[in-house]
């Protein structure tokens, strides 16, 4: 009997399930014809236009999102993103290159540079990346 009981309740909470999923609102359809703003006022609760929202002096709104002391804090991430970068830009002749060397330039920019082996003559390997950000301003081999 208690089986019987559960079964028929397990059957009844699927049955409300499908039920609550085949007729659930379909968003994209009502926010096809909505415009921009309408749907900023409805998200955000205010009737501002985005171009009227103060902020206060000196701030800055991306300014959250990296820390104080910047994302790329020492010379083994710099050199592990310039790695990975050349790697998947020059293949697997960079480790020819090994050590690789970074350097921090007015604590704002990390330059990172492959080793030529001794009696070569050439370029070697080139990265500038922003302290702050992790944004790569150059990547190149030199000739």
């Amino acid at each position: 009997m208690k089986v019987k009981s559960l079964l028929f309740t397990i059957i009844i909470l699927i049955g409300v399930i499908i039920y609550q999923w085949l007729n659930k609102p379909n968003v994209k359809s009502q926010m096809e014809n909505v415009p921009l703003k309408e749907t900023c006022d409805s998200l955000f609760g205010n009737k501002r236009e985005i171009d009227e929202m103060h902020y206060p002096e000196g701030f800055i709104p991306t300014e959250f999102l990296y820390p104080k002391e910047g994302l790329i804090t020492n010379y083994r991430t710099a050199i592990k993103i310039a790695e990975s970068v050349w790697l998947e830009k020059f293949g697997k002749t960079i480790y020819k290159e090994k050590p690789f060397n970074a350097l921090l330039v007015a604590d704002s920019l990390w330059i990172i540079t492959g080793s030529l082996p001794e009696n070569t003559v050439g370029g070697s390997l080139y990265m500038e990346i922003g302290k702050k950000d992790g944004k790569i301003y150059k990547s190149i081999h030199e000739k």
